[in-house]
């Protein structure tokens, strides 16, 4: 089924032409926004059914299908979005519009899958500032933060939009177990940032708006536990930066151009990009170092984002990766302290919080000077939920034992990866001398000539003909991502 203004004009729909008209590519961020609202909001009989994940919720239609025979009913894991075919629709005014919903010519194979590509065409008897103005609303209501819940984003960077992943109920800032100083710190020049008055600064002076933090230290600390709880403390939504092969310099500017609105951006395990080299650590990736500068110095971005980089080994970026005005703010996570501890204890056994002190010094003991971080000791109380007080107490040594079993894992896993590298380098080298030998096996005489030339080649520094002669011999090793 494929729209043109001449076919269209049949006697049923010879009035069509008459109307103007918006055409909506299946690439564009409005489309699967149309597809759901055209569904609750017409005299539609073609729907599509589409099955939900487990994280998806009501809000990933915008808002707008709560309710109606289309949309996603409550409870359910199916969703209706509007069939192919013409169909009636109004807007959130009452204002009607006909839409047209058609596939584009064959199917067609990509290097992901055979797809048929699709359209929606939106036809109006008013003014196009009145159709504008709800396709705009359509997209301000994906985007809109509820209190209590934050909407996750991921840019697609097939589709170059960024695409609504579902949402999640905010965490409480007091559930994030980390030193008060540290949280407060963050939390302060969060809401600095976000004031009136720094706006009017950052404008004054030409300098984008635009706030970029490291989180940096040992892993299980609480980094991405902090993003989610500021994100809903401050009613943003989150957006995930995630660098797959399809993402390009451009597709990346294109990504912090068309930011949602009210959200903080997360680039997590920074360190699997590029190395202090400025190589790319991955080799299927097509952004490039100056790229990502760009995309960070805030060019072309929208204003007033918060951005969030993660990484477990500081020590491995380029330092003009994290330069002052690059990344504004640096905060380190390590293992628990003491603090940590004893107000993890208190907060799985508020009852009990007087024993805080008492099991610190317990898992102190046990540690014998080990360290452990806020996620092994949060693993403990999930272990031991239905335990009480003084039987948690008297567990503490299993804090140990995991760690012991997650250290021994680590090492064989190591020491496996050691035994394969060093299995394949001594496969070569075997091939290597088999090639040889053959060589050399079949004709005696020939083989040692080529040695006494290759004598006197070594011995003049150059090759048979007198020029130098360099052998340079690469070593290539594919680095995968690698988390800590």
């Amino acid at each position: 089924m494929v729209f043109n203004a001449s076919s269209f004009a049949t006697a049923e729909h010879s009035d069509h032409l008459s109307k103007k008209w918006v055409e909506v590519s299946s690439d564009s961020k409005l489309y699967p926004l149309l597809l759901k609202h055209i569904a609750v909001h017409s005299d539609g009989r073609s729907f599509a059914a589409q099955v939900l994940d487990g994280s998806q919720s009501r809000r990933s239609c915008g808002g707008c299908c709560d309710e109606g025979s289309g949309g996603k009913a409550k409870g359910s894991r199916i969703a209706l979005n509007i069939g192919f075919g013409t169909t009636t629709f109004k807007d959130f005014e009452g204002n009607s519009y006909i839409a047209v919903h058609q596939s584009k010519g064959k199917p067609v194979g990509t290097s992901y899958a055979v797809e048929e590509l699709k359209n929606l065409v939106i036809f109006t008897d008013g003014c196009m500032e009145v159709l504008t103005a709800f396709l705009s609303r359509l997209v301000e209501l994906s985007e809109l933060t509820e209190k209590g819940i934050i909407s996750i984003f991921s840019f697609s960077s097939r589709c170059n939009y960024w695409r609504s992943s579902g949402s999640t109920k905010a965490r409480p800032l007091d559930s994030v177990i980390l030193p008060a100083h540290t949280k407060q710190h963050v939390v302060s020049d969060i809401a600095n940032f976000l004031s009136d008055e720094m706006r009017d600064f950052y404008q004054l002076h030409g300098i984008p708006y635009r706030r970029s933090y490291l989180f940096y230290g040992v892993p299980g600390a609480g980094k991405t536990s902090l993003i989610q709880a500021l994100a809903g403390h401050f009613e943003r939504s989150i957006s995930y930066l995630q660098v797959d092969p399809d993402m390009t310099d451009v597709s990346l500017r294109t990504a912090m151009q068309s930011l949602p609105e009210d959200t903080v951006v997360v680039l997590e395990d920074v360190d699997a990009l590029f190395g202090k080299d400025r190589a790319s650590m991955r080799s299927d990736s097509h952004l490039s170092f100056s790229g990502l500068l760009n995309a960070l110095d805030g060019v072309g971005s929208s204003s007033g984002q918060i951005y969030i980089l993660t990484t477990n080994l500081r020590d491995q970026l380029d330092p003009a990766l994290i330069r002052k005005g690059r990344v504004d703010v640096q905060v380190r996570f390590e293992s628990a302290c003491d603090e940590q501890v004893e107000h993890m204890w208190a907060s799985f056994y508020p009852a009990a919080a007087a024993d805080g002190a008492r099991f610190c010094a317990a898992v102190r003991e046990a540690l014998a000077g080990r360290e452990v971080s806020t996620a092994e000791l949060q693993h403990f109380f999930v272990v031991n939920m239905r335990a009480s007080a003084e039987e948690a107490l008297g567990r503490v040594g299993e804090v140990v034992e995991d760690l012991r079993e997650r250290e021994a894992s680590r090492e064989a896993e190591e020491a496996r990866g050691k035994k394969e590298a060093a299995s394949k380098g001594s496969g070569k080298e075997d091939s290597a001398g088999k090639d040889g030998n053959a060589g050399n096996a079949n004709d005696g005489s020939a083989g040692k000539a080529g040695q006494q030339a290759s004598g006197e080649a070594k011995a003049l520094g150059s090759d048979g003909d007198g020029a130098a002669h360099a052998v340079h011999l690469h070593v290539h090793m594919s680095a995968g991502d690698k988390k800590v």
